[in-house]
């Protein structure tokens, strides 16, 4: 993990001639990082289970966590005598610990899911020893403590709970006599106190390089972040088009059936809408969110467009948002889909 040293000097250049909070080639390294051992943990989720919400939740969160980071590399390349330095300190050393943890506590996230099938039959969690050389003190206090699974103590000490933290946890049918942890037990860092598989989060907004920022700064991050994630997602549905899409039949029983070209993927990608990259995860799972999709209306064209002649709209939901599948008939008979938006015009 290290982006060469050529590629860096041009970025170190790129940096020092922008003002802007991230620089989209140092976000991608990172993000590509993370996502790699998230896509080690889940692979390729099937949409509709809990993995594939779980994982999808746990991209952009790590995405967004580059974004943060980035934004501290930027500001520390145009403030310092030698920004090599930098690549090795953000892009190596940090970035293999990054990447170990975001390993560790996506597997963690997806036993979570089994732990949660089974707690039927076995009710309780128990905190296991570390396989680390040399555990932390404060973890060794809770070796062997038992609690039900679905206890708050879960919520904050879900292992990993420290950077390289090897802990772990077993599903038992059995309580235990060690229920209570100690009072004066050192809490976690606030950046992994939490439960990745209900929040989606590998990297809370207690991180240091999230949560050390001004309000102004915060808010260009987002933003500047907002765009480069919709624009990512973007170009890998329309590579998953290209490669599995493109003019292919969308049939589903009782529903019209419509063609997705290229061209038409392209136009739905850039038109507006709230959280476009969720948007975007629509159109590259388009057939399992059509079967899912509930017919709201359908219309004649009243516009005068000669072109059209009828549309047809669907509601569907994900992550808790609702979007609107928009499917025009033209006027000679064919059916495409037309948008996917956040309302209803």
């Amino acid at each position: 993990m290290h982006i060469p040293a050529d590629d860096y000097k041009a970025i170190v250049k790129a940096v020092k001639q922008s003002d802007s909070y991230l620089n989209e080639a140092l976000w991608q390294y990172t993000t590509a990082h993370l996502h790699r051992g998230i896509d080690k943990v889940y692979g390729k989720a099937k949409p509709g289970t809990p993995a594939f919400e779980t994982a999808v939740k746990m991209k952009h969160n790590t995405a967004r966590f580059a974004a943060f980071k980035t934004a501290h590399q930027v500001k520390d390349i145009r403030q310092s005598v030698n920004p090599q330095a930098l690549n090795d300190q953000y892009n190596q050393r940090w970035m293999t610990t990054e990447y170990v943890h975001s390993v560790r506590a996506a597997r963690m996230a997806k036993q979570w899911q089994q732990f949660q099938r089974d707690k039927d039959i076995y009710p309780y969690l128990r905190y296991m020893p570390s396989t680390a050389a040399e555990p932390r003190n404060e973890h060794k206090r809770l070796y062997n403590l038992t609690k039900p699974v679905d206890d708050p103590f879960w919520d904050t000490w879900l292992p990993p709970n420290d950077w390289g933290c090897k802990c772990s946890v077993e599903q038992t049918d059995r309580p235990g006599s060690y229920t209570e942890p100690p009072d004066d037990l050192k809490p976690p860092p606030a950046v992994m106190r939490n439960n990745p598989a209900k929040t989606g989060q590998l990297f809370t907004d207690g991180h240091p390089m999230i949560k050390r920022v001004s309000e102004t700064a915060r808010k260009g991050i987002e933003k500047e972040f907002d765009s480069l994630y919709s624009r990512k997602t973007a170009t890998d549905v329309l590579n998953w088009v290209k490669k599995h899409l493109a003019g292919k039949l969308i049939k589903v029983k009782d529903k019209p059936d419509f063609k997705i070209t290229i061209r038409h993927a392209k136009e739905i990608l850039i038109k507006p809408a709230k959280k476009r990259w969720l948007r975007n995860l629509i159109l590259q799972h388009i057939e399992y969110f059509y079967k899912k999709a509930i017919f709201v209306k359908s219309i004649n064209e009243n516009k005068g467009r000669k072109k059209y002649k009828y549309w047809y709209y669907y509601k569907v939901e994900i992550l808790g948002e609702t979007y609107y599948m928009n499917i025009v008939m033209l006027a000679n008979g064919e059916k495409r889909l037309h948008a996917v938006t956040d309302s209803i015009k």
